[in-house]
């Protein structure tokens, strides 16, 4: 292969939460390195911001691979130079070495988001002394480092990034047959990304600032009524929303312990008060009446005055007391788990429990009614904040609405290296965890690019996670539902309540609200029983009984007994490969040493498990450590899912690259685990529509060609357009 290794410099503006943010008119570049294969590295110093907007990046014809670390931060400053774009029309391909490192590592934690000098090391680099990175951290920005040393860092980067990727490319060769089709794979699914970030989200914030201002008017309305509903309590205690403590007293119980003013009393339960001295009139008995009269001085100076003598009294304006402990219990709302027990005590010793959004949003299914108004509060609370703005008490204001572009848009990250499944993440801000059009308003606010005469567009794999534990396991009876279009969660709910199958699913097509509402708490058991949940989280996010769940997970291993055995399988491959950590844990005085194991998908991705405490009742038969039977449920299935998504991205982005945007009237602007989002404009809707759904539907085809996979079920995806977001409907093809 041919290579072009790159690294670009630039000022490091923060802006809208990016440092060196490309979206920002103050940064640009300042310096540019490049080696050709092994070559001598050169570099180019730019003496203001118009030096690199003519600069031509050296890309060769003979070009076939352009390297970097952390590429995508590279590739942003120089997107929309043709000489990029020509290259990835040839076919041209990038390697990101930090991308690669965490494959390489299986995605542990310690992989995540690694920076160059922490691995140079590791693969023959040299570490450098960090001039310039102590310069940055002195708040000096790079055009006032010398160029001389500018450049003698950059030149030292574009060196260790070659050096790295050279080791990365011998041992991506030898770890697994499939690991390095499968890292081709993935680093087109990052220019994907790359692109999605570039063109970001559109957003109209007059509709996301009069839709705060609705949801401000609902979160009071439901303060309101939530401390209308709030038990009696004591002069001296005020209760605080934001305390844990007096949230966890209020909803699971507890004895309030606060300060209060106590007097100190006599034996007869009598104030006592400070002594203070009074003057006295000294009285004697008068020689006429014998009536008491006031003394006065006989002799000297003060003759003819009245005495006075000193008297202790009680000051009535001072009671004695002092700041005391009181105790006060409060009944609570419901019961809580013990797995929400904190460290933390009340005023008689009981635990304290945590309150945070998951727990809140779990009480919210107990159908009290101080509970449900309780998880809208939470619901509504984290809207705000996050997706649009909330200000605290120094008028600083934070949230989705505070990070929108010049340009009108919201330039998201999206993550590689920052999971243990591989499945990406998002960032500054979260735009893969935005809330569902029929769960909040916040969807309203992203608009097409193309005013009225645009459309956005979300294509979404159906029941991805079923049909990725199908192609996993090749379980006949599941792969064979698949291919019949079954509606899993229709069929879960026959086997849980022994109705016949087809009644169920017409009754559900014809809007039956009862079997609708089973068929959705199924549905959450369908997605967690795929990603490893067990029955109490599962029946705590759902609603329904452990009991319902039980029967539920008993009847799914009757009917795809293959789920079961390739669980097995995979936790064969772990305890076989297992190998010792040297960071000893110590449990109840004794020291253990953890031990890791790993698996590796058809597709050459690797997976690590790393042995952890265990809970008590193991502890108590003698297992201190062991791999957790969640993790090792949840990877494989999530991880495949993600790789099998980042994978079609990188090849809808190919064709959208080679249809130069569909003539720039159709751009993809973000992913959403099992979805993508494309904003286009009208003329060419129905073409992007055929051609994305065309390539999103031959996941057998990829995956059979480039690793062997056999796999036998179709992937079918939904189509839905609209003006917006969230007012989106089904699309029907012309």
């Amino acid at each position: 292969m041919r290579t072009l290794t790159l690294d670009l410099e630039t000022t490091v503006q923060t802006y809208n939460k990016r440092k060196a943010s490309p979206f920002c008119l103050e940064n640009w570049v300042v310096a540019s390195g490049y080696k050709h294969d092994d070559e001598d590295t050169f570099c180019n110093y730019f003496a203001d911001h118009q030096g690199f907007l003519h600069h031509y990046v050296p890309i060769t014809p003979e070009t076939e691979v352009l390297i970097g670390f952390n590429i995508k931060f590279d590739l942003l400053y120089m997107w929309s130079k043709s000489e990029l774009q020509d290259y990835f029309r040839r076919g041209g391909r990038i390697w990101d070495c930090q991308y690669v490192h965490y494959l390489l590592q299986g995605m542990q934690q310690s992989s995540h988001m690694v920076s160059m000098d922490s691995i140079t090391e590791e693969y023959g680099g040299s570490l450098k002394i960090d001039e310039v990175k102590a310069l940055w951290e002195q708040g000096i920005d790079t055009p006032q480092i010398p160029e001389d040393l500018l450049i003698k860092y950059l030149k030292g980067d574009v060196d260790n990034t070659y050096q790295i990727f050279s080791e990365q490319y011998q041992h991506a060769q030898n770890i697994h047959p499939n690991f390095l089709q499968m890292v081709w794979n993935r680093m087109d699914g990052l220019l994907a990304t790359t692109e999605m970030e570039y063109r970001g989200l559109k957003i109209d914030e007059q509709i996301g600032e009069r839709d705060r201002i609705q949801l401000q008017s609902q979160y009071d309305n439901l303060i309101d009524r939530l401390n209308d509903e709030l038990p009696g309590f004591p002069e001296g205690f005020t209760f605080n929303w934001k305390s844990n403590y007096h949230r966890s007293y209020l909803l699971f119980g507890g004895v309030a312990k606060y300060k209060e003013w106590k007097p100190y009393l006599d034996s007869n339960g009598n104030q006592l008060y400070a002594k203070k001295v009074e003057k006295e009139v000294v009285m004697v008995e008068s020689a006429v009446d014998g009536h008491s009269i006031p003394y006065r001085y006989q002799s000297g100076k003060r003759m003819g005055e009245i005495k006075y003598k000193n008297k202790t009294v009680p000051d009535l304006t001072k009671p004695k007391g002092a700041i005391q402990d009181v105790l006060h219990f409060i009944e609570g709302k419901t019961q809580a788990k013990e797995e929400w027990e904190t460290a933390l005590n009340d005023g008689a010793g009981n635990p304290i429990y945590r309150t945070s959004s998951e727990v809140i949003e779990e009480l919210g299914n107990r159908r009290i009614p101080f509970l449900i108004d309780l998880a809208k509060t939470q619901k509504i609370s984290k809207d705000l904040t996050t997706y649009y703005w909330s200000e605290d008490k120094n008028g600083n204001r934070k949230g989705m609405l505070t990070l929108v572009d010049v340009d009108g848009r919201i330039h998201h990250k999206l993550n590689h290296t920052s999971t243990v499944t591989s499945r990406l993440s998002s960032s500054d801000p979260n735009m893969q965890n935005i809330p569902r059009g029929d769960k909040s308003l916040v969807k309203r606010m992203f608009i097409s690019r193309f005013g009225r005469h645009g459309r956005i567009i979300e294509i979404d794999y159906s029941q991805l996670e079923v049909i990725v534990q199908g192609v996993l396991s090749q379980d006949k009876q599941l792969c064979s539902d698949i291919r019949e279009g079954i509606d899993f969660h229709v069929k879960r709910l026959s086997a849980a309540t022994g109705d016949d199958y087809r009644d169920l699913k017409h009754l559900h097509l014809s809007g039956d609200p009862v079997v609708s509402a089973q068929r959705t708490q199924i549905k959450g058991f369908t997605f967690q029983r795929a990603y490893g949940a067990g029955v109490s989280a599962i029946a705590d996010s759902t609603g329904m009984s452990r009991e319902q769940v039980k029967q539920l997970i008993i009847a799914e291993e009757a009917m795809y007994p293959g789920i079961s055995a390739f669980d097995a399988s995979v936790e064969e491959a772990i305890h076989k490969s297992r190998e010792s950590l040297g960071n000893p844990k110590t449990i109840n005085g004794i020291t253990y040493w953890p031990k890791q194991g790993q698996w590796f998908s058809p597709t050459g991705t690797r997976y690590i498990w790393t042995e952890k405490e265990t809970p008590d009742f193991m502890k108590e038969q003698g297992k201190p450590l062991g791999f957790s039977p969640t993790e090792r449920k949840n990877w494989p299935v999530q991880g495949l899912g993600g790789e099998i998504v980042q994978t079609i991205i990188g090849k809808i982005w190919r064709e959208f690259n080679k249809q130069n945007n569909f003539l720039n009237k159709a751009y993809l602007v973000n992913t959403v685990h099992d979805c993508v989002l494309i904003d286009s404009h009208i003329d060419e809707l129905d073409r992007v529509v055929k051609i994305t759904r065309h390539i999103m539907e031959k996941v057998p085809n990829v995956f059979n060609y480039y690793f062997d996979m056999g796999i036998n079920v179709p992937f079918p995806v939904s189509v839905e357009i609209g003006n917006n977001w969230y007012d989106m409907e089904h699309y029907i093809e012309p």
